[in-house]
C-alpha cells in the first residue's frame, strides 16, 4: 500500500493542528484540540516511521485444539468475572468468582504445559526443516568436511539424514548405510 498520499494528510493535518494550538482557537475545547493535535502529529510521525523502513509485519493465525483450549477458558474466566462483578446476590458472586479463579487456574496450567510441549517439539521441528533445505551434494561435503576433521559422529548423523531421503530399494542408501559402518568403526578406534 503506497502511504504518500496519507503521509501528505496527516502531515498538513498536524501542522493545521499546531497553529490551532498556538493560536489557541476553540479555547473551550483545548482538551479535544490538544488530543487531536497529538494524534495527528503520532500518526504523521509513524508514516514517517514506516516509509523509512517498509518492511512489513505478516500475523498469521492458525486455530488448533490447543488454540481453541486457551481461548475457551479464558473466555469462560472473562464471562465468570464479569458476571460476577454485576452479581447483586453475595453468594451467587462467591461462586462466580470461584469458577473463575478455578478456570483462570486451569488456564495457567494450560499454557504452561503447552508451552513446554510445543517448544520440545518446535525444536525438534525446527532441526528437521533445516535438514531439510540441505541438498544432497551439500550433505555429502557436510558429512567429508566432518570425517577430515575426525567429527566421526556428525559425519554420522549427516549420513543418516541423507540415507533417510532414500527409498529402501535405491542403490545409494545402501552405499551411505556402508560409509556409515566404516564411520561407526573409525568412531571406535
Amino acid at each position: 500500500m503506497d502511504l504518500t498520499y496519507f503521509a501528505y494528510i496527516s502531515g498538513v493535518a498536524s501542522l493545521l493542528g499546531f497553529m490551532l494550538q498556538v493560536f489557541d482557537v476553540f479555547p473551550t475545547h483545548a482538551d479535544i484540540r490538544k488530543s487531536l493535535f497529538l494524534l495527528a502529529l503520532g500518526i504523521f510521525i509513524g508514516t514517517i516511521f514506516n516509509a523509512m523502513d517498509a518492511s512489513e509485519i505478516e500475523v498469521t493465525f492458525k486455530a488448533s485444539g490447543y488454540v481453541i483450549l486457551v481461548s475457551v477458558l479464558l473466555l469462560i474466566t472473562i464471562i465468570a468475572l464479569i458476571a460476577g462483578a454485576m452479581m447483586e446476590d453475595k453468594e451467587r458472586r462467591g461462586e462466580l468468582f470461584a469458577v473463575s479463579g478455578v478456570s483462570s487456574f486451569i488456564f495457567m496450567l494450560v499454557l504452561i504445559f503447552g508451552y513446554i510441549f510445543s517448544s520440545i517439539s518446535s525444536s525438534v521441528d525446527s532441526e528437521n526443516v533445516e535438514k531439510s533445505r540441505l541438498t544432497t551434494n551439500e550433505l555429502l561435503l557436510l558429512a567429508d568436511s566432518a570425517m577430515a576433521q575426525g567429527d566421526y559422529e556428525r559425519e554420522i548423523m549427516h549420513l543418516e539424514t541423507l540415507k533417510n531421503r532414500f527409498y529402501i530399494e535405491d542403490i545409494r542408501r545402501k552405499k551411505l548405510e556402508e560409509r556409515i559402518g566404516q564411520a561407526k568403526d573409525k568412531q571406535i578406534k
